[in-house]
């Protein structure tokens, strides 16, 4: 598990959290919050799910979990961040894949590390 930033102010990009980050619930508490919990067709590759993990790295944007089953051959991450980030974020990590495993020759896309579904979860809604 990475180290948590010890900056102050803009929250860092996409890390791995631990559950007693007072810094962090209050930040959060103070934002419009989104999960976004994204499943890709990959689970038995570590670098491949690192890849998709680091192309949704952006500001505001925090990794609450990364699962990987290999006898489904799936993966499950867990993101939090302001709504703007997180689809910027889920942008990114469905992208991954798809510029990664395009076959140059026939111009197909392999499943694998395909996006199968990027659901969206409202935690809480600031009016602004």
């Amino acid at each position: 598990m990475a180290a948590p930033s010890e900056s102050v102010g803009r929250p860092p990009a996409a890390i791995d959290l631990p559950r007693s980050q007072p810094r962090l619930i209050f930040f959060l508490l103070m934002s419009t919050l989104v999960e976004c919990v994204p499943n890709f067709s990959e689970g038995r590759d570590k670098a491949k799910v690192d890849a998709i993990v680091d192309a949704m790295k952006v500001p505001g944007v925090f990794l609450l979990d990364r699962e990987m089953d290999a006898d489904h051959n799936r993966c499950v991450i867990t993101l939090v961040g302001e709504r703007e980030a997180i689809q910027e974020a889920a942008i990114r990590g469905w992208a991954r894949p798809r510029k990664s495993s395009i076959d140059q020759a026939s111009g197909s896309a392999s499943a694998d590390g395909a996006a199968d579904v990027v659901p969206f979860i409202p935690i809480r809604w600031r009016d602004h």
